[in-house]
């Protein structure tokens, strides 16, 4: 929910406002001795993930097409590789160490170099790759959920958009920019498919992309939470054709049911008039999402580091899978609340 003009200075002096008071909802009163149980996971984060991070990706098969020429390297190692380097924040200079660590221990077979890994970065074949390592660590949670959100990010292409107030008029912040689209689970907070584009894309056509390969890998969803970015005719027969009936899209201000075929569109558009606090029991749920967002700028850092699309597209991927690698451990090894 978006803060009244009036409470903005209530917010910045602490008081409560409207988007706290939604927020709290969400928190609760943790104990020294339960917090201590609820984090313990994050002691052992760093020495299990590269485990992790191996058994996942032993999962899949990649096929090796070339056949003539000076052997490339194989390329689940250069995946870990860059995994480590993504969830160390580091350069691949600061990052060797670690790298060295993982060959020592008989993780990877050879150390690429970093002109190997700056070249994989390039390279669309790695992209797919990234997308159905995301999609298949997300099974792991394929029988515990059956809610999906929805909803995207931007990530800036460098640190900080330079002096941007002097040039207003003749410069676009989304130009500088990628979006990040997401599919997410409520409970787990696990994200299964990951579509990126320009930072200028709109939300809605990337809604059918995303529920479509939610579905097609197994998963049952009975409720959908996404805000008024997805909010279409077309996106809630979609969700009708997938008979999933607890669909929360935000409307906008001059949606009607005038001249309107879809079901679902009419029955949800009702509710949300005529019942809004039932409406929005549901919807309200949809910000856990922004935490995840939250989770993955903090913990990754709020910026990309590379300079062409296809390897800013690997970075984005790269964030979302050690994201998941995280949500895996805690499931392993911590309690979830």
């Amino acid at each position: 929910m978006r803060i009244k003009k009036k409470k903005v200075e209530m917010w910045k002096r602490g008081r409560l406002g409207e988007k706290q008071l939604e927020l709290r909802r969400f928190t609760r009163k943790m104990y020294p001795q339960k917090k201590i149980e609820a984090t313990r996971h994050l002691e052992t984060e760093r020495e299990n993930f590269p485990h992790i991070m191996c058994d996942l990706i032993d999962m899949i098969d990649i096929k090796n097409n070339q056949t003539m020429g000076r052997p490339s390297h194989y390329i689940k190692d250069v995946i870990k590789c860059l995994l480590t380097k993504t969830y160390n924040n580091l350069s691949y200079r600061r990052s060797k160490a670690d790298i060295e660590l993982l060959y020592s221990r008989r993780i990877i077979n050879s150390i690429p170099s970093r002109s190997v890994l700056n070249r994989c970065m390039m390279d669309v074949e790695l992209k797919k790759i990234l997308q159905d390592l995301i999609t298949l660590s997300s099974k792991l949670f394929i029988d515990e959920e059956d809610t999906l959100l929805v909803d995207s990010t931007w990530l800036s292409k460098k640190k900080g958009l330079g002096n941007y107030e002097n040039n207003k008029e003749s410069f676009n912040p989304f130009e500088k920019t990628r979006k990040l689209h997401v599919a997410c689970l409520k409970n787990s907070k696990v994200i299964v498919h990951a579509i990126t584009t320009n930072g200028n894309a709109n939300d809605s056509p990337y809604f059918e992309p995303l529920l479509k390969n939610v579905v097609d890998n197994g998963f049952n969803i009975k409720s959908m939470l996404a805000d008024a970015g997805y909010s279409s005719h077309l996106n809630y027969a979609l969700c009708d054709s997938y008979h999933i009936e607890e669909v929360y899209i935000d409307f906008k201000k001059n949606a009607t049911t005038r001249n309107s075929k879809g079901r679902l569109w009419k029955q949800k558009l009702l509710m949300y008039k005529n019942n809004f606090d039932t409406w929005h029991e549901q919807y309200r749920y949809r910000v856990l999402i922004e935490g995840v967002f939250s989770s993955i700028k903090r913990k990754q850092i709020n910026y990309i580091r590379n300079r062409k699309e296809i390897s800013q597209d690997i970075e984005l991927l790269l964030k979302v899978l050690c994201h998941n690698i995280c949500i895996i451990n805690k499931e392993l090894y911590g309690h979830f609340e």
